[in-house]
């Protein structure tokens, strides 16, 4: 029987999603939502960022405002965001009325 080198041991976990997130419709003004709490009512330490289009977003405080230098999320391509010490995620449009949604998950 050919060998086909060593085996390779992988741990995966998937992410839970308990609780709903916040969406909003992004504009050319950045805006900012609280980042969501998770299922036991604390700050939640993950998200999840999807957008049906374009979004930059940026996390920080309350006062925290995304620019077009701010990472991006596209239409398909969610983000999984670890925002630990931060109480906002501003977002500002890429794509024009795209809708940006950030759910709390957990491993």
């Amino acid at each position: 029987m050919p060998s086909f080198g060593r085996a390779i041991e992988v741990t995966m976990k998937c992410m839970k999603i308990s609780v709903e997130g916040v969406g909003a419709t992004t504009s050319g003004t950045s805006a900012r939502s609280a980042i969501p709490n998770d299922a036991s009512g604390n700050k939640a330490k993950y998200v999840l960022i999807c957008s049906g289009g374009t979004v930059f977003f940026l996390p920080g405080d309350s006062t925290v405002d995304a620019t077009n230098s701010s990472p991006v999320v596209g239409a398909d391509s969610p983000v999984l965001l670890d925002v630990s010490g931060h109480s906002h995620i501003a977002y500002l449009q890429g794509t024009a009325g795209a809708r940006i949604t950030i759910t709390p998950v957990e491993f």
